[in-house]
């Protein structure tokens, strides 16, 4: 919850900012930080997705994969 208000706070302080590349790894980061998904490489915290979604466990469905190289730009 603490994060949630931290990155409220800093929305505030960036609203005449255009959203960026920057700006959306600092948000990640501010809404992870002591988390327990901070230190898992699954989470990439700071970055951009590395894992599919996926949903069920015997029939399993795929949602939404990596974009790779979408944001490198």
């Amino acid at each position: 919850m603490k994060n949630h208000f931290r990155l409220f706070d800093y929305c505030l302080d960036i609203i005449d900012e255009e959203l960026s590349k920057e700006i959306m790894i600092k948000m990640n980061k501010i809404l992870k930080r002591n988390t327990t998904d901070e230190d898992d490489p699954r989470y990439n915290v700071g970055g951009f997705k590395v894992v599919s979604n996926k949903i069920g466990l015997i029939n399993v469905i795929n949602t939404s994969s990596p974009v790779r190289n979408y944001y490198s730009k």
